[in-house]
């Protein structure tokens, strides 16, 4: 088993990619953010996240909280300690707060998002890469 996941493996790949490169939100057609689209973007967990242990097409369903819950071979235990609400705050400070629900694009500058990243950085006691 590889390394478990933890807030700031999270943080550190979502950082790199939607706030130093320019990668677009994972939000499919049903209006909801995806772990993974077909096209092949992923939301700040999904980064994260291995294969499906049932296969490369299936999908992990459910709240960051739910799916951490349901999953615990995958994530550190200070995760699996975090509240299922809190998990759902730091999923929104990441991705799905930042992204216009009709669109599925952002729906604000990067700049904003880096606050956002920065603020959660700080609730949730994680360390900004330093750019």
């Amino acid at each position: 088993m590889s390394e478990k996941i933890t807030l700031q493996k999270i943080f550190d790949l979502a950082w790199e990619h939607f706030i130093v490169g320019d990668g677009e939100p994972a939000w499919d057609e049903a209006g909801g953010c995806s772990y993974k689209t077909p096209d092949g973007r992923k939301c700040a967990v999904g980064l994260a996240l291995p294969p499906h242990p049932d296969g490369e097409d299936c999908t992990y369903d459910g709240s960051f909280g739910v799916v951490a819950k349901g999953h615990p071979q995958l994530f550190d235990t200070s995760v699996l300690e975090i509240s299922l609400i809190s998990l759902a705050h730091f999923q929104i400070m990441l991705h799905d707060g930042l992204i216009d629900s009709c669109s599925g694009e952002w729906n604000c500058s990067k700049e904003h998002r880096k606050a956002s990243y920065v603020e959660a950085a700080w609730e949730f006691h994680l360390t900004v890469p330093s750019h």
